[in-house]
């Protein structure tokens, strides 16, 4: 559960990926071990959060759609 106050953004990996300075940015969060991978399924969405103790990236299998209806 990620609180929607830490949510800066949630992006679709089909379009967004595209750019090359995005994957850049996942890699750079990987080496980071600030990548978490929600799901053993292809993820379709990442959720780049700010925390207290810096920033996060999520992966999820769920579209960015269905995310951004579930939020409260």
């Amino acid at each position: 559960m990620i609180r929607d106050d830490e949510i800066i953004g949630i992006f679709d990996l089909d379009t967004s990926t595209v750019k090359n300075i995005t994957m850049k940015y996942l890699n750079k969060m990987e080496s980071k071990n600030r990548l978490i991978s929600v799901s053993n399924d292809l993820p379709k969405t990442f959720i780049v959060c700010s925390t207290d103790d810096g920033d996060k990236v999520y992966l999820s299998n769920l579209m960015s759609s269905t995310l951004e209806k579930r939020q409260i």
